[in-house]
């Protein structure tokens, strides 16, 4: 009699715990597809959207490739010149500025100091990012301005050049650009004289004529 009642004891333990089991496993099988369900549909859409973008960017490419009309090309001449208007404080008065196209020999004057400082600029930040992976926190945040610091000089001169393009107006030099206007004011105006001599444009139709030329 008593190894009965032990049996009749340890059957219901079994019962649970087999119970236990085909409960995870059918949990198991409906999380595993439920996650399937979910990655085919992330699969689908990502395959979805990575296609437009390639769609997008062939259009765009044989846009690009695509040569220019007659009636493009008289447009594009037809462009009117962007002028922007820069009113400077000096003192208690103003004084006025207008930023305008300026013609290929003012903007070789600009590119050769841009040349000139982004070039050795590009390798000593090179260096700058290899030297803030270790050493002194100071040290790396004043290697870090000594190193940006010819960016703001650079700046100064190119928006001397922008208010003052053919030194008709005396004074109006790098330092009155430098006591005068703030760096970001100074940043303005560099983007200013970019927008007005339509610099993206130019570049854009230098990538397209250079593509034309290699085929």
């Amino acid at each position: 009699m008593a190894e009965e009642n032990v049996v009749i004891m340890d059957a219901p333990e079994k019962t649970t715990e087999s119970l236990e089991i085909e409960i995870r496993k059918k949990l198991q099988e409906e999380y595993d597809s439920r996650l399937e369900s979910e990655i085919k549909k992330i699969s689908a859409r990502m395959q979805e959207e990575n296609t437009k973008i390639v769609q997008e960017a062939l259009e765009r490419y044989r846009k690009e490739m695509t040569p220019p009309t007659s009636e493009d090309i008289q447009k594009l001449l037809e462009q009117e010149y962007l002028e922007f208007k820069v009113d400077v404080r000096v003192g208690g008065t103003s004084k006025n500025f207008v930023i305008r196209e300026l013609p290929q020999k003012v903007e070789k004057r600009m590119f050769k100091k841009i040349k000139d400082v982004l070039v050795p600029f590009s390798s000593e930040l090179e260096s700058v990012k290899m030297n803030l992976l270790d050493g002194d926190p100071a040290k790396k945040i004043v290697q870090l301005m000594n190193t940006f610091e010819p960016i703001f000089e650079l700046m100064v001169s190119v928006a001397a050049i922008t208010l003052n393009p053919f030194g008709e107006e005396e004074g109006i030099n790098e330092e009155w650009i430098s006591e005068h206007l703030s760096s970001t004011r100074i940043m303005h105006v560099v983007n200013a004289q970019m927008e007005a001599n339509r610099m993206r444009d130019f570049f854009s139709l230098l990538s397209q004529s250079s593509k034309q030329l290699a085929k």
